[in-house]
């Protein structure tokens, strides 16, 4: 009788998460059309009225990024080889508006995230950090040690840590791989804020890969450095503070 109850029990909760998955997949794919950030506030009441759960929200809106943002290949091999001459820190891409243009960085795409976490009224800060160890004595990061930008989200009580970039998977991380001059770049930019918002909508490959959605901090840890050690949240004293 007890394993029969701890089955159904299993059963239950996990067919309660499968539902909540799907009304959040139904919500992304009737989000409203977007075309600039000063659309966003629209955008995500949309995704978020009708949840109750921050759990629930922050997700939505991380289903959301994975679904329509495209990583760009191109700036951030221009902000690789930012050091080694004036004339390559000049190639580096400004920030522009990523609702157009569906395109960006790990930075880019981690102040998204926070913009439309604070819209839905989620306490959340931008992470920087490495993808690998930090330099101790002159900051930034190790020798071959790529930078790298990521989430904290205030959820339940504690801190949770969020990776929308690598929550992205499928086929939309190489988009940009094949453009490797910067006229080609801003090129493709204009053509791409002239089309339809909802051509970048729902692509049917992707999906959030729940890994680096509220990742258990010893699992960051591995390959996830952050400049300030506390955002490591290894410690209850730093996931528990929220006006760390």
């Amino acid at each position: 009788m007890r394993l029969l109850l701890m089955g159904f029990l299993l059963f239950f909760c996990t067919s309660v998460l499968a539902v909540s998955e799907s009304n959040i997949n139904k919500l992304v794919e009737k989000a409203p059309e977007v075309k600039d950030n000063s659309e966003l506030p629209k955008l995500v009441r949309k995704l978020t009225q009708s949840l109750k759960t921050d759990e629930d929200k922050a997700y939505a809106l991380l289903a959301w990024i994975v679904k329509n943002i495209d990583y760009d290949d191109y700036k951030m091999n221009q902000i690789d080889k930012k050091m080694s001459s004036k004339k390559s820190r000049a190639e580096i891409p400004k920030s522009g508006d990523i609702l157009k243009t569906r395109l960006g960085v790990c930075e880019d795409i981690a102040i998204l995230y926070q913009k439309m976490l604070k819209e839905a009224d989620l306490n959340a800060k931008v992470i920087e950090g490495c993808v690998g160890e930090v330099d101790k004595k002159r900051g930034g990061c190790k020798d071959g040690s790529p930078g790298h930008t990521w989430n904290a989200v205030w959820i339940k009580d504690q801190w949770e840590l969020v990776d929308p970039t690598w929550a992205i998977t499928g086929k939309q991380t190489s988009a940009m791989t094949d453009i490797s001059k910067k006229s080609k770049y801003e090129r493709e930019l204009k053509k791409r804020e002239k089309k339809s918002a909802k051509t970048y909508e729902i692509r049917s490959d992707r999906n959030v890969n729940k890994k680096w959605f509220m990742t258990n901090p010893k699992t960051m840890e591995e390959d996830h450095q952050p400049n300030d050690k506390r955002w490591l949240l290894t410690k209850v004293r730093d996931r528990k503070n929220k006006n760390l």
